[in-house]
C-alpha cells in the first residue's frame, strides 16, 4: 500500500498526495503475472484484493464531524 502524505481541495476538485510505488499498476501486475491455478492460490488471491478495498470503502463514507448523521462523500 502507498503511504499517505496529505489532502487538499483546489478549484473545487479533492486531491491526495501518496507515495511513489515503483513497480507499475495494479494492471500492469495482472498483465505480467500468471493468475493462481489451484483452489486454494485463488481463494486467497481474492480474499487479499478485497481486503485492500476495505479501506478505500471506509473513505468514500468517512462520518461527518459536525453531525454524526451526515457522510463526508471521499
Amino acid at each position: 500500500m502507498a503511504r499517505f502524505y496529505g489532502s487538499w481541495a483546489q478549484d473545487g476538485r479533492y486531491n491526495m498526495l501518496l507515495e511513489f510505488v515503483d513497480g507499475g499498476s495494479l494492471e500492469d501486475f495482472f498483465r505480467n503475472n500468471m493468475p493462481p491455478t489451484r483452489g486454494e492460490d485463488i481463494l486467497k488471491f481474492w480474499g487479499r484484493l478485497f481486503d485492500v478495498t476495505k479501506p478505500v470503502m471506509h473513505i468514500h463514507k468517512l462520518p461527518c464531524p459536525e453531525n454524526s448523521r451526515r457522510y463526508l462523500q471521499g
